[in-house]
This record gives C-alpha cells, structure tokens and sequence, in this order.
C-alpha cells in the first residue's frame, strides 16, 4: 500500500513538471517580449521548487514568486532563487 502511494505522489509530481516543461516549449517562446524580471523565470523557479519541495510546498512558492511577478510590484526583478533548507528538509531526489 505505502509503495502505491508513493508512486502516485511521483506521478503526480512527474505530470506537474511535464505540464510547466510544455508550457517553457510551446507557449513561452511566443509571448513575445521579456516576461519574466526575475532569474530563473518563473516557470523554471516553479520546477526547481516543486522537484526541491514536493508539488504541494512547491506549487505554493511558485504561485507566491507569479503572484510577485508584475508590472506593479517595483521590486520584481533580480536574482531570486528558491530558498533552500526554510522550509524543513528538501525532498530526496
């Protein structure tokens, strides 16, 4: 039981990943234009924090990192890594 759980913990997480990678490939290149001020971008903050974090922690910074992401907020820009250890033990690899 607890090996089937684990591997729909990872299913999840691979579809999750798979989902922002289409999104890098196919949507991004033609927005046009710089989107994203911040490095890494959010796409790629938002698939280091899920593979660092799990999808649920993860996906939460990464809503938190977009939602900051915009015209408006006068400090959006720069290098903004995810933050490593803050929010307890990274997920194994």
């Amino acid at each position: 039981m607890k090996d089937i759980k684990i591997k729909l913990k990872n299913a999840g997480k691979f579809i999750v990943l798979k989902m922002i990678r289409l999104y890098q490939l196919a949507i991004s290149p033609y927005k046009g234009g710089k989107y994203c001020s911040f490095i890494p971008t959010c796409s790629q903050y938002a698939i280091e924090a899920i593979e660092m974090y799990g999808v649920f922690l993860g996906g939460w910074l990464a809503l938190k990192r977009i939602l900051r992401c915009n015209p408006f907020n006068k400090n959006a820009y720069g290098f903004d890594p995810v933050p490593v250890g803050r929010y307890g033990k990274r997920k194994k690899q």
